[in-house]
């Protein structure tokens, strides 16, 4: 039986592709270790505990059960305790930004308002007790700026060596953005800060995204303009703001980010080898907001600080046509409905994307998902496609579809984990494809993807019986090694499952 069709096309650059087949097969994959909590049971409010860290003792949980909690799972993954989180003082209210293990510490941020200013908050809680230590100390405070208030965030790098700590206040009637970046070591030691004024002559957006390497260069990505009614017919299309703040703070410049006749349909900024930024996603020459035609690419030089290696990549009539879901007669020219979750590096340089085909209905929800390699100069390594299709009713809670996205940064290969209808186990290509849905009997499969893009898979648990529990893959929590951990369900019971990757 042939399990993997490849493709290929020749010019300039080789692209392979393969449509990989989901069957009940081990294909050069190692084996899989699993390891299981005691049963615990969902909060009154049915959500899911997010672990934030763990160490030799045990894994530390938030939980949300209208008050914020503190859980913990020691070593062996059995149920060590709770405590309620403390967020008042008096007449006084404090908001939970995060809490984070940080270099064996586990530090919880708050963030006060008061009349004229925003005030941000560090306190570390006992890992032991679970109770805070009441050492709070203030970390910065924010004064309102033509009555807008600072927006806190905090986020740690790939591998948590440092952390970022960024406050961000977007005036709208002026169209400007102040932003602050603090990026901390071991002990919260801070060791620089740097601040930019963004001024914007259009519509100012409010969401943006953070990002802190492991060397402690901050970045900050967020959307600058995006045309509207007669705008669309100018060559400017959709275009994205980067601020990088490099040489501990020293060097902070503003990028622009646009291609002319093009929109920008997913982007995301990930740090690449020797220190520079990679910029990556997809674009498309039609207005439809979901339409995919190929991949951008290009890098930031770390010592120069300029632009480099812009490429485009068109996507092959084959590639789309094996990636979507079309009546005979019906030629596509474009991808569509596809989402940029990952951008991942690799340990020989190489850049992963990882995208999903979500729809917004009921079923047929998750479908397929793309990874991309990418070369550090942006040429394509190698396209391969994961074949899945899942339902999930975004009225129901929790979400069983979607998958779970592995990439230790000491490794070229990447895990893919998703749950399949049991039925599929069979499946032969050109079949028709059963959906996943809740409650059916149903395995999760493990995709493993090398260096080359050579695929291999196997079955790592088969729900037989509607009684056993679901895995719920797209709650996973990566341990920054060879392993994460994802929560089973069913109903208000759940255990956690330790997945080890050889």
């Amino acid at each position: 039986m042939k399990f993997f069709q490849f493709n290929s096309r020749v010019g300039y650059k080789l692209l392979i592709f393969s449509t990989l087949l989901i069957l009940n097969l081990r294909s050069g994959l190692a084996q899989v270790e699993m390891q299981w909590s005691d049963e615990l049971f969902l909060t009154s409010k049915n959500n899911i505990p997010q672990i934030v860290g763990y160490d030799e003792s045990g894994y530390y949980m938030l939980t949300d059960d209208y008050s914020w909690a503190i859980e913990k799972l020691d070593s062996e993954m059995q149920h060590a305790g709770i405590e309620y989180l403390d967020l008042n003082k008096g007449l006084r209210t404090f908001k939970l930004v995060a809490v984070v293990h940080f270099h064996d510490s586990l530090y919880l941020f708050t963030s006060e308002m008061r009349m004229r200013s925003m005030v941000l908050y560090v306190e570390t809680i006992d890992k032991e007790t679970l109770k805070q230590n009441e050492d709070k100390r203030r970390i910065i405070e924010v004064f309102n700026l033509g009555g807008w208030t600072a927006d806190f965030q905090v986020k740690l790098s790939k591998l948590e060596q440092k952390l970022l700590i960024s406050d961000r206040i977007v005036i709208y009637g002026s169209k400007t953005e102040e932003v602050h970046f603090m990026v901390y070591g071991p002990g919260m030691a801070m060791e620089w800060e740097a601040r930019e004024n963004i001024q914007h002559d259009q519509k100012i957006y409010e969401k943006a995204e953070f990002v802190v390497d492991d060397s402690g260069n901050a970045y900050m990505i967020s959307l600058y303009f995006d045309p509207a009614l007669i705008e669309h017919l100018s060559p400017r299309k959709n275009s994205y703001s980067i601020i990088a703040c490099t040489d501990t703070g020293q060097s902070v410049r503003t990028y622009n980010v646009d291609i002319s006749e093009k929109y920008i349909r997913g982007i995301a900024i990930e740090p690449g080898v020797n220190n520079d930024l990679v910029v990556a996603g997809f674009y498309s020459p039609s207005i439809n907001d979901y339409t995919v035609d190929g991949v951008f690419y290009f890098a930031i030089d770390y010592t120069t600080k300029e632009k480099k290696h812009f490429q485009l990549h068109e996507f092959a009539p084959y590639f789309i046509e094996e990636n979507m879901d079309r009546k005979q007669d019906k030629k596509l020219k474009y991808l569509y409905s596809y989402n940029l979750d990952h951008v991942a590096l690799r340990k020989n340089g190489n850049m992963i994307l990882v995208a999903e085909q979500v729809y917004e209905q009921t079923f047929d929800t998750h479908k397929n998902l793309i990874v991309i390699c990418l070369t550090p100069e942006g040429e394509i390594s190698w396209e391969r496609t994961v074949i899945k299709s899942q339902n999930h009713d975004v009225k129901s809670y929790p979400n069983y579809s979607s998958y779970a996205f592995l990439a230790p940064h000491d490794r070229d290969k990447v895990e893919i984990i998703f749950n399949n209808h049991l039925k599929n186990m069979s499946w032969e290509l050109g079949q028709p494809l059963k959906n996943f849905q809740y409650n059916n009997k149903s395995y999760l499969l493990h995709i493993t993807l090398g260096e080359i893009g050579e695929v291999g898979q196997e079955t790592i648990y088969i729900r037989e019986k509607k009684k056993m529990l679901i895995p719920a893959p797209i709650y996973f929590y990566d341990m920054k090694n060879h392993e994460m951990i994802i929560p089973a369900l069913k109903y208000r019971k759940y255990k956690f499952v330790k997945i080890g990757f050889e």
